[in-house]
C-alpha cells in the first residue's frame, strides 16, 4: 500500500442485498501505516482468495487489532429507506 499522499485509508466493502432474501452487510476497515503493516504480516491482499476460515481467523485480529464499523440492513429497514427517500 502506498501511503506517500496519505496518512489512512478506509476500505469499504459490501455483501447482499438488502431485500427479502437476505441482508445488505456494509463494512468498512480504517488503515494507518502501522495497519498495512498488520495486514501484509497476514498477507492480506484480495478476500475472495481468503479461505472462510482464514477469513473468520482475521476478522477476529482486525476487530482487535483495527478501526473498523458495520452496518446490517435488513429488508424492513431497506424498504422504510426507499420510502422516506420519495
Amino acid at each position: 500500500t502506498e501511503f506517500s499522499r496519505a496518512d489512512r485509508i478506509l476500505g469499504i466493502d459490501e455483501s447482499g442485498k438488502g431485500d427479502f432474501l437476505g441482508p445488505l452487510v456494509i463494512a468498512g476497515v480504517l488503515v494507518d501505516l502501522a495497519g498495512s503493516r498488520f495486514l501484509a504480516d497476514y498477507n492480506v491482499r484480495d478476500s475472495k482468495k481468503i479461505s472462510d476460515n482464514k477469513v473468520i481467523e482475521l476478522s477476529k485480529l482486525i476487530k482487535e487489532k483495527l478501526v473498523h464499523n458495520f452496518k446490517v440492513i435488513n429488508y424492513e429497514m431497506n424498504m422504510s429507506l426507499h420510502i422516506t427517500s420519495l
